[in-house]
């Protein structure tokens, strides 16, 4: 975002200024991509916050939804240290420390100097052209499960939210969430285009597997551009059950 485009949401959405002094963990993306939700009537009574990363979505979620259980899965371990310290007086949400994929093992995992961006996929050239200060800092294995063993022991109240931020790894979420799919109201999936990561699957792939699911394309709740601003490089997708 643009620093007259990031200003110009302040003054659009009442109540920004207010969350960006008090919130824990502020984030521009998520305020508005929450409100954004709100204002096409997505109540959830559950959220399943796969890619939490330190709680930027989760936060703004517990903040401007109402009665709403947040459960936040982040694979850094790093991050989730950070997580856990952010929502530490929020009592609605839950962390769980784990890789999501397809299978239930061990998985090597890319950690990046930018916590956003680290990921199961090695990055792309696109991602390493645009964003030279992220780098790779060392890999290591990490516990991965699929969604639907995490939350085998869980108690999910619905209507659900599914919200999928794992840089590139989307598909492999959705492989192993057949059960949470099953349960879903709504999906939340960022999309990356170009050369991100490597092995990342194309907008085609994903939207196939959400038809087949069962759901239908509602809308765009937020986009990310290139560093000059010529290019949208990702967006956060909406997905409505029919």
């Amino acid at each position: 975002m643009s620093f007259l485009y990031k200003l110009s949401q302040f003054f659009i959405f009442p109540g920004s200024f207010r969350a960006m002094l008090l919130w824990p963990k502020f984030s521009l993306a998520s305020f508005l991509i929450v409100n954004r939700l709100k204002s096409i009537g997505v109540l959830p009574k559950t959220i399943i916050d796969v890619g939490a990363n330190v709680g930027q979505f989760a936060i703004a979620s517990s903040k401007l939804f109402e009665s709403v259980e947040i459960i936040s899965i982040e694979a850094n371990q790093d991050a989730v240290e950070k997580l856990k310290r952010n929502v530490k007086k929020i009592s609605n949400v839950d962390v769980i420390s784990s890789a999501v994929g397809d299978y239930d093992g061990s998985a090597e995992f890319f950690i990046n100097s930018d916590s956003q961006v680290s990921s199961l996929l090695e990055l792309g050239n696109v991602r390493s052209t645009l964003f030279p200060k992220s780098k790779v800092v060392r890999s290591q294995f990490i516990p991965i499960s699929r969604l639907d063993s995490l939350l085998a022991s869980s108690k999910i109240r619905e209507p659900l939210l599914l919200k999928l931020d794992v840089q590139g790894a989307e598909e492999k979420v959705l492989l192993g969430a057949d059960l949470t799919l099953k349960r879903a109201k709504w999906v939340l999936v960022e999309f990356g285009f170009f050369d991100l990561y490597k092995g990342e699957p194309s907008f085609d792939v994903i939207y196939k597997m959400m038809i087949g699911h069962g759901f239908q394309l509602e809308g765009i709740m937020n986009t990310h551009l290139s560093p000059d601003g010529s290019a949208i490089i990702e967006m956060d997708v909406l997905f409505l059950k029919n």
